[in-house]
């Protein structure tokens, strides 16, 4: 009772005494100076897992190097707390059901600030092939409570040599023992292909020269096995084609699907097109190689259409195509109009291109006019567009036979009259993209004058954005 009544007289005094400017006694004065910071320093363990001291987060792959089967390759993996409060592991780390995979237990399960306890992983294959398990580790962690790390491994075959000593005792009769201890090699192989002496990488592009359609062009190719185990070519058939235009590529098998250690075949690819434009297809080679098991090669082709213009000797037919891409007329001078039109995104093979761009430096009679001289030009759909002169030139006062884009058109810079002179106005030699400048420019769809110089209009402003030609070299 005494307690109670204490109580009460001294909450009696505290109010008693919180009075505001008014002189009104407050019931309930609250001071913020004496409410106390809240203690936010929360202990926290934190998992870190480590294999020859690089960190490996959850969900992350761990590759074991290649182990031939039967024999086993070992790691160390040790888990590291981090964290400000004890590490507790609620069961020792687990591997899933794959028996190629072994793990020992760690010596405790609780782990103070900063401590590190171990444990071994070991990959024994009982067969060839690739491998893989899943390492889990639960604990108190806030974050990673559930801790998983993939283990690979590749199996690879081996053969074994012995060597052994007998001895013999006895009268009249013989008898011995032997003990032999082997080694181990690994016999892998190794793919390698090759058209005349050039190599290809595994996902690299082997680009073709220009086809007519109807036409056909063919080509060697060559497997080596640089490696000392046989090369397996598993696929049917052992050299396939997909891809958008593979009906009109083919190839002829090698004689073999096994390639021993330091030998080779051979297979050939013909490109046959029976309509114009580019074409694409794929070609792979399935293999025992553990690192390029499934060899692909992109191919790359153009096939054009038939022309009635005659193709001069030694002359090779080339490629005008339009960018997708647009443009002021700042286009940072013709060369780097050039980069631009080798950049372009819809470019149709890997050639050189040059823009097609007249300028004070850049005209039929330069060294860097994009145009060759009695040669045949195709638009990228494979049609004969004109063949030039013997001073580089096509007049296009006389209509070509097909427009250089038929099918997307749209507006292009030229700095060109239409018998492919200099025009005087070329946006201050493709360095202004003002409206104050301008420039002739042609309409891709056509086939008469307007191909590379339309009449007069407000298109000509140099900041209209138009597409470039771009002319193979």
């Amino acid at each position: 009772m005494k307690a109670i009544l204490y109580t009460i007289i001294l909450s009696f005094l505290v109010l008693a005494n919180c009075v505001n400017p008014s002189g009104t006694r407050l019931m309930g004065v609250f001071n913020p100076e004496t409410v106390s910071t809240p203690n936010t320093n929360v202990l926290s363990p934190k998992i870190q897992v480590l294999i020859s001291s690089v960190e490996y987060t959850s969900s992350s792959t761990y590759a074991f190097s290649d182990t031939t089967a039967g024999s086993t390759t070992s790691i160390i993996i040790d888990i590291y707390n981090a964290g400000s409060d004890t590490l507790i592991l609620s069961q020792n780390p687990v591997l899933d059901t794959n028996t190629d995979f072994n793990l020992s237990n760690p010596s405790k399960l609780s782990l103070a600030m900063a401590e590190t306890i171990s444990l071994t992983a070991s990959f024994t294959p009982s067969s060839s092939g690739i491998k893989t398990a899943i390492l889990t580790i639960n604990s108190n962690d806030l974050t990673n409570g559930t801790f998983t790390l993939n283990l690979s491994g590749t199996a690879i075959t081996g053969t074994a040599t012995g060597t052994g000593t007998g001895t013999g005792t006895g009268t009249g009769t013989g008898t011995g023992t032997g003990t032999g201890t082997g080694t181990g090699t690994t016999l892998s192989p190794e793919i390698a292909i090759l058209e005349s002496s050039t190599e290809y990488l595994s996902g690299s592009t082997f680009t073709m020269a220009n086809t007519a359609v109807a036409g056909t062009i063919g080509f060697t190719f060559t497997i080596n096995n640089s490696g000392p185990g046989d090369l397996i070519l598993s696929g049917t058939p052992y050299v396939a084609l997909s891809g958008t235009n593979a009906s009109e590529f083919a190839i002829t098998q090698p004689s073999s699907g096994t390639i021993t250690a330091s030998s080779s075949t051979t297979f050939t690819l013909s490109f046959n097109p029976v309509s114009g434009g580019n074409k694409t297809a794929t070609l792979t080679v399935t293999n025992n190689d553990s690192d390029e098991g499934s060899y692909t090669l992109i191919l790359s082709a153009y096939a054009y259409s038939a022309c009635a213009l005659v193709k001069d000797s030694g002359k090779n037919d080339k490629i005008i195509f339009a960018t997708t891409a647009t443009y002021d007329g700042n286009l940072g001078g013709v060369s780097a109009a050039d980069t631009l039109c080798n950049a372009a995104s819809n470019k149709p093979n890997s050639s050189t291109y040059k823009a097609l761009l007249g300028s004070s430096t850049r005209s039929k009679t330069s060294m860097d006019w994009p145009l060759k001289d009695n040669t045949r030009y195709f638009n990228i759909y494979g049609d004969c567009m004109f063949k030039t002169d013997a001073n580089k030139i096509y007049d296009f006062t006389v209509s070509a036979l097909v427009a250089i884009d038929p099918v997307s058109g749209g507006n292009a810079f030229t700095g060109l009259n239409a018998d492919m002179s200099i025009e005087g106005n070329h946006c201050n030699n493709w360095t202004d993209g003002t409206s104050g400048s301008d420039s002739s420019y042609g309409v891709l769809n056509k086939t008469d004058t307007n191909s590379l110089n339309k009449p007069a209009g407000g298109q000509r402003a140099c900041n209209k954005v138009k597409k470039l030609i771009c002319v193979e070299q």
